[in-house]
């Protein structure tokens, strides 16, 4: 069922008044992926800037309450940026939200080796 996650809720564009947004700071792969990722967040009222490399994340991170890696560039993989980031001890708890290119069980499965957060 499209826009529905695996728990069966509907994700919510919206946020209720005084809510107190998070900051959030995306890598993707491409300009057509990062332009839809904040799309949708922007109209939640988030400011979401974009980096191209997980140095940057890495080196940006501590500024953000939760970090996206949406794709990764060419020679990189997602469980090494993200062992990276939980390699640098002021970011250990930061929420990193990975997004699967594929449907492969082992992906998510590294991608929770190596540090991403399951919810």
């Amino acid at each position: 069922m499209p826009g529905v996650c695996s728990r069966g809720v509907r994700p919510t564009l919206t946020q209720p008044r005084g809510t107190v947004h998070q900051s959030i700071l995306l890598l993707a792969s491409d300009r057509q992926s990062a332009r839809a990722v904040t799309d949708i967040l922007s109209r939640a009222g988030h400011a979401v800037p974009t980096v191209a490399t997980g140095e940057e994340l890495v080196r940006e991170a501590g500024r953000y309450g939760l970090l996206i890696l949406d794709g990764v560039p060419a020679g990189s993989t997602a469980a090494s940026i993200i062992a990276e980031v939980r390699a640098t001890p002021s970011l250990t708890s930061t929420p990193i939200l990975a997004i699967a290119q594929s449907d492969s069980l082992d992906e998510r499965i590294e991608f929770l080796e190596a540090g991403a957060g399951d919810r």
